[in-house]
């Protein structure tokens, strides 16, 4: 882990007065300096633009904490747990590849066959063990390219534009081969599957 700039190198001179002065080391030109707060950094505003910049261009985005999606973590999350009750709803707790039934959700994961975890609808959601599902989203980066999860993610999300009907309608097969190319490793009856809501009686 990458030590703290303004904490690394710092000395700690007392006067006979008590008055307490910090011998570092600026972390840009490496010059030995003396600061009178604690909390100072570099030994000029011009260092630290310059090291500022330098780290910044670091980043292919230019932004050090840009998101992939420009969608909320929170957001994410919430439609990951409304994922996983509606889930339990509908299915047993099932490894859709192997069929293999277990006692307990504990080791159950919510899989997304349009690879978009912001679509909640039933239809769309299949009980995975945390093998297989793994081994799914590998198979698929082999087969449709290792950008297919970020393309289906963005369509899915509507934060790219089509800019015709022809690159809509080439979005929609894609997520149909890659949807049937899925169900076609599962043993579940997708299609002979209802949701089951408690009607409160």
């Amino acid at each position: 882990m990458a030590k703290n700039p303004a904490i690394s190198k710092t000395k700690v001179l007392v006067a006979e007065d008590g008055t307490r002065t910090y011998e570092k080391t600026c972390p840009r030109c490496r010059k030995i300096f003396i600061a009178t707060l604690p909390q100072r950094v570099f030994c000029s505003d011009a260092c630290k633009e310059a090291y500022n910049k330098a780290k910044k261009s670091k980043s292919k985005s230019g932004k050090r904490y840009a998101r992939k999606h420009n969608v909320s973590r929170a957001v994410e999350t919430a439609a990951r747990n409304l994922s996983r009750r509606l889930m339990m709803l509908i299915f047993k707790p099932i490894d859709a590849v192997t069929g293999e039934e277990f006692n307990s959700w504990d080791f159950i994961q919510c899989h997304h066959l349009d690879l978009c975890c912001l679509n909640t609808d039933p239809t769309n959601l299949v009980p995975l063990t945390p093998q297989q599902h793994d081994q799914l989203h590998k198979e698929l980066k082999e087969k449709f390219g290792k950008d297919i999860e970020d393309r289906l993610y963005q369509f899915g999300r509507r934060s790219v534009n089509f800019g015709s009907e022809a690159e809509f309608q080439e979005y929609l097969d894609l997520k149909r081969e890659v949807v049937n190319f899925q169900r076609s490793k599962f043993k579940l009856e997708f299609n002979q599957v209802k949701p089951k809501f408690d009607d409160g009686e």
